[in-house]
């Protein structure tokens, strides 16, 4: 039973490489609000969404979701970064919070300045 599940995951994992924007996903997504919709090597489909009070970087996008999500506190960060991020590591720039696989991560300047006092 453990093998079978973690044979699921590793194909969903993997399914993350191997799903291309199609015409018919990028209507889709579009429709569904995102933008900049580009393929990176090891992300999959990425693009830019505006959330409810974010901006932000999202990978791993399919008619199911996204996998995660690198969020800003500005659009214009989120759209720059993705031009250039090789999707290696988390993008550049000044991003508040990633929500996704392997959980949530902050990375918010005035709890550091707190820290510091």
């Amino acid at each position: 039973m453990i093998q079978m599940i973690y044979a699921l995951l590793l194909t969903d994992a993997l399914m993350i490489n191997t799903m291309k924007l199609t015409e018919q996903l990028k209507a889709f997504l579009e429709e569904e609000g995102y933008t900049r919709l580009k393929e990176i090597e090891g992300r999959g489909v990425c693009g830019v969404k505006q959330f409810m009070f974010t901006w932000a970087i999202v990978y791993g996008l399919d008619e199911m979701g996204l996998r995660g999500r690198w969020c800003y506190n500005n659009a214009i960060e989120p759209v720059v970064y993705l031009e250039t991020w090789d999707g290696k590591e988390d993008p550049p720039g000044n991003w508040i919070k990633y929500k996704g696989e392997g959980g949530e991560r902050s990375r918010i300047p005035w709890n550091e300045k707190e820290e510091q006092t």
